[in-house]
């Protein structure tokens, strides 16, 4: 309950304590008096009282507020970080490994077999590269990245997937990054734990939101368990970044599959 609520309510309490005859016709006269000669001490210590724990209260909250926004900061600064990491590892693998095995590859003109293995990890870490970090996605947007990286788990997968969007490229590209980064984690874990044989995306715009919802008709789990065990990294990996996107995501699951329902502001940033 607030404390500004309890507050008259102790006052009552404080007048009765001072020995006041509530079934007195002349109650208001004798309360006054009581207060007067008996009762002001204690009224004013109470006043006191309270003052101070509502005052208490507020530094707290004060404090808890201060404490989350720090706590929301680093973890945008975590994300960011981990952004720019991604960037570097892909970058790496593409200008390094890559061009490696293209070299060697091109001193394999007599061993056919050996050359289609060489094609095969070369497509397969430029597929790792994109899911890394999407080069284009600046340029592209969103819609046509998620298009891209569906695309791809698609034909390696199998998973029949569905997007449903009206959306037309209003947020930041920070904020769309974070949300292809939710929507890749989600699908991933779709592909690994569900056993679903087929999901949807839908992306929708409202005024003042934009709503994504990412469902499955896999085998479901039980959230609240799930997110207690030590391994759900990416569970909390979807609901932090949403978060920092100052949204929320909500996940419910049953035995028919699973909904990840994301609301974000647009005014964020």
């Amino acid at each position: 309950m607030n404390a500004l609520k309890v507050l008259p309510y102790l006052l009552l309490f404080l007048l009765l304590l001072i020995g006041c005859d509530t079934k007195s016709p002349d109650l208001g006269k004798e309360l006054y008096q009581q207060m007067k000669y008996n009762g002001f001490p204690f009224l004013v210590f109470g006043i006191i009282c309270v003052s101070s724990y509502i005052y208490f209260l507020k530094q707290k909250r004060t404090q808890f507020n201060k404490r989350n926004k720090q706590v929301s900061w680093f973890t945008e600064k975590l994300f960011e970080n981990s952004e720019k990491e991604r960037k570097r590892i892909a970058a790496d693998l593409h200008d390094g490994v890559t061009h490696e095995l293209l070299a060697l590859k091109s001193g394999l003109q007599d061993k056919p077999e050996l050359k289609i293995q060489v094609d095969r990890i070369i497509n397969e870490i430029r597929s790792v590269c994109r899911d890394l970090h999407p080069v284009l996605f600046k340029k592209v947007g969103l819609l046509l990245s998620l298009e891209q990286m569906t695309e791809r788990m698609i034909h390696v997968h199998g998973l029949q997937l569905i997007i449903d969007s009206d959306y037309g490229e209003s947020l930041p590209t920070g904020v769309e990054l974070q949300i292809y980064r939710i929507l890749q984690e989600a699908l991933s874990n779709t592909i690994k734990y569900a056993d679903a044989l087929h999901a949807r995306i839908e992306i929708k715009e409202h005024p003042n939101k934009l709503s994504v919802l990412i469902e499955d008709d896999g085998k479901g789990f039980n959230v609240e368990h799930q997110l207690q065990q030590g391994d759900a990294f990416g569970l909390h990996n979807i609901l932090e970044r949403s978060k920092v996107c100052g949204g929320e995501a909500r996940i419910t699951s049953s035995p028919k599959g699973t909904k990840i329902n994301i609301q974000i502001p647009k005014t964020h940033g």
